[in-house]
């Protein structure tokens, strides 16, 4: 079946002043991914974060340039070095990018915020479960960590673990502490304005206004 994941990337708005017409609205871009989960997933995106720390004003990323950008992101997501991993994704189009519901995913999603240039924001997210050992919240913003624990619960515990287990740890801890030192975790209202127009989020606002009416 495969690990379908989804990457998704707000960008900042490109202002000059009001009267230039190359002024440049916040755009989501996105990629899909059909091998990611578990620490592979964690790997990934430390690159990500660790490039766009490492990354001068003019970076795609930081300097709106959807196209280079979209390359960008493909690229990061596509190979690790330090693990000897390749596997290509697919860029995903405008309106796929507005819901993640339109592609079919089992391993969660990659959401990141750049809208706030000089500060990375991020989350993990179940839509209707992962195949993991353990199950999570849906639609709730997870970190690193807890999107790791979620496939191996143990993962931290160095009982009967082997020399080459006991360094796997300390590198995917390394990692974690890398993201948490460099990122913030996304609220739920922040991963709802990046998609304003999916469904999660107008059964959400729905569900909310049925309380509210019952609170009346």
């Amino acid at each position: 079946m495969g690990e379908r994941h989804q990457i998704y990337v707000k960008l900042p708005k490109k202002f000059y002043n009001k009267e230039n017409g190359n002024n440049k609205r916040t755009c989501v871009i996105g990629i899909y991914h059909s091998s990611i989960w578990g620490h592979t997933a964690i790997r990934l995106l430390k690159n990500l974060v660790e490039y766009y720390q490492k990354s001068d004003q003019y970076c795609p990323l930081k300097y709106q340039n959807m196209e280079m950008a979209k390359n960008l992101l493909y690229n990061i997501y596509s190979t690790n070095i330090s693990q000897g991993y390749y596997h290509h994704n697919t860029l995903l189009n405008k309106e796929e990018c507005t819901d993640p519901e339109f592609t079919t995913n089992n391993t969660g999603i990659t959401v990141i915020d750049l809208t706030t240039i000089g500060t990375l924001k991020y989350c993990f997210m179940s839509l209707n479960g992962i195949e993991g050992k353990e199950q999570v919240k849906t639609f709730t913003p997870l970190t690193a960590t807890e999107y790791l624990l979620a496939y191996y619960p143990d993962f931290f515990s160095l009982e009967k673990r082997d020399e080459e287990d006991i360094i796997l740890v300390k590198e995917i801890g390394e990692l974690l502490n890398y993201i948490a030192d460099h990122s913030k975790l996304l609220t739920v209202k922040q991963v709802h304005k990046i998609f304003p127009k999916a469904k999660f989020v107008k059964d959400y606002k729905a569900a909310q206004q049925q309380l509210l009416e019952k609170v009346d």
